[in-house]
């Protein structure tokens, strides 16, 4: 082999090996480049914690029965508010409740299913109060309390507070020392076993999560005691932010009328609302409990009013009932309104008014109620138009050729969602019939009486 040959063969090697190590390259990239429309391989790092999920069709199977410990007013699992007054007897009522789910000995709770538990109640207010409450519950009830599988824990410390020797985790471990799986947890009150501010929905959100904490790690339901606003305008819903109510599975209010003490639920999140139960506060004496001149203790229970709580139920219909007629009596008022209403201007304030003959929105509602005969149907009328009156949204006019005409002052009510829905009808009205539109401008509407009382007056 010359010379040259020993060359040739050197470059060809040189070259042969050059382009296997271009094809060993393009063979890796090929490898890491997925085909066109192949996803690539996910590097993402595996989650911690694999969250909860479900299919679509999962959900629409037929859904796990909503398990209660109090049917109707304490479910399992599941987060509770009580709130009222000082003195309305929250305390009583609560503890009544958690009691009969602690004994096995007492089969219903005021004639509602029952299902037994152990109980954990924390008592920041009124401890010493509470022991002869306790007392008297077992006596009255005839039930040894040796049988009552309710635990109190008296000291007071913040579930919110993460920096305290005493916080959540805390309460969680303690109570684990007591029942591994209490069934309920009273928290009394809400205001004492709180550190931030109650009116302060990122404040609100800690405890709400601390209780959350409760449930998830015990599977209990937490029972919340707390108090109602300060204010007139406040004295209907639990006091502090909104986050109280938009977090509830269940909230009743709880209100007193001299010895008559009253649970009207105010939110029911996976039920309908119950109705009303009406209790009567009773004084018992504490057995062998004696004060320091010798005097018997004293101490009170509730005991169910049969007949207060149907009165108070047959009020919820009728409250409903009204309410009804009232959403019946505007959205028909609308309608007439759209068919036969008209502008006028009140001669008195220059007010702008729609008005309808009182005839045809009788007739609307007639047509659209489901009653079977006009007398429940007049009943219907009647009653949503008296409604409407006492909410000062509409007025009677008498036309001086006798036409009764109900009116309503767009010009004072403006803004409003049911003067919005009218005003629209009547626009469309006039978009429709524009000869109507015309007859606006030059129709006057006489006195007027926010009562219901007939005066008289010009339309045209």
């Amino acid at each position: 082999m010359n010379e040259f040959e020993a060359a040739f063969i050197k470059e060809n090697a040189r070259i042969d090996a050059e382009r296997a190590q271009q094809q060993a390259q393009a063979g890796t990239v090929q490898q890491q480049t997925p085909p066109k429309n192949q996803p690539a391989e996910n590097t993402t790092q595996s989650p911690k914690k694999i969250y909860s999920h479900h299919s679509f069709a999962d959900f629409c199977k037929t859904p796990t029965p909503i398990k209660y410990l109090v049917k109707g007013y304490v479910q399992e699992q599941a987060l509770h508010m009580y709130f009222g007054e000082p003195a309305c007897g929250k305390s009583f009522t609560v503890l009544d409740i958690a009691a009969s789910i602690a004994c096995e000995d007492i089969y219903t709770w005021h004639g509602i299913t029952l299902k037994h538990g152990a109980v954990v109640y924390l008592a920041g207010e009124g401890a010493t109060g509470l022991r002869k409450r306790c007392a008297g519950w077992a006596a009255k009830n005839e039930v040894n309390p040796d049988t009552v599988q309710l635990e109190i824990i008296d000291e007071v410390f913040h579930l919110d507070d993460t920096t305290e020797d005493y916080n959540i985790d805390s309460t969680i471990a303690n109570i684990k020392t007591i029942y591994e799986n209490p069934a309920l947890i009273v928290i009394d009150t809400v205001h004492v076993f709180m550190s931030g501010d109650e009116n302060k929905a990122v404040d609100v959100a800690a405890m709400l999560s601390a209780c959350r904490k409760l449930i998830r790690e015990l599977g209990c339901a937490v029972l919340l005691i707390h108090h109602v606003g300060v204010d007139q305008s406040a004295k209907g819903r639990a006091r502090g932010s909104s986050s109280f109510r938009g977090a509830m599975d269940i909230e009743i209010q709880v209100t007193k009328n001299e010895r008559l003490i009253t649970l009207t639920q105010k939110k029911n999140k996976d039920n309908e609302i119950e109705k009303p139960l009406v209790f009567t506060l009773s004084q018992v004496t504490v057995p062998e409990w004696l004060d320091d001149e010798g005097t018997p203790v004293t101490t009170c229970i509730i005991e169910l009013n049969q007949t207060r709580t149907e009165a108070a139920a047959s009020q919820k219909k009728e409250r409903e009932q009204i309410s009804a007629s009232e959403k019946r009596a505007r959205e028909t008022y609308t309608e007439a309104m759209k068919k036969y209403g008209r502008r006028i201007i009140d001669e008195e304030t220059g007010h702008e008014l729609a008005a309808v003959d009182i005839e045809d929105w009788r007739k609307i509602l007639y047509a659209n109620s489901s009653a079977d005969n006009d007398d429940t149907k007049r009943t219907q009328f009647n009653r949503g138009r008296q409604k409407l009156f006492e909410e000062k949204k509409i007025l009677r006019k008498n036309i001086i050729d006798g036409q009764e005409y109900y009116c309503l002052d767009l010009t004072e009510n403006s803004g409003d969602t049911f003067t919005v829905a009218v005003d629209i009808a009547i626009k469309e009205r006039e978009r429709q019939h524009p000869r109507a539109a015309q007859h606006a401008g030059g129709q006057r509407g006489g006195n007027h009486d926010r009562d219901g009382g007939q005066t008289t007056g010009d339309l045209f």
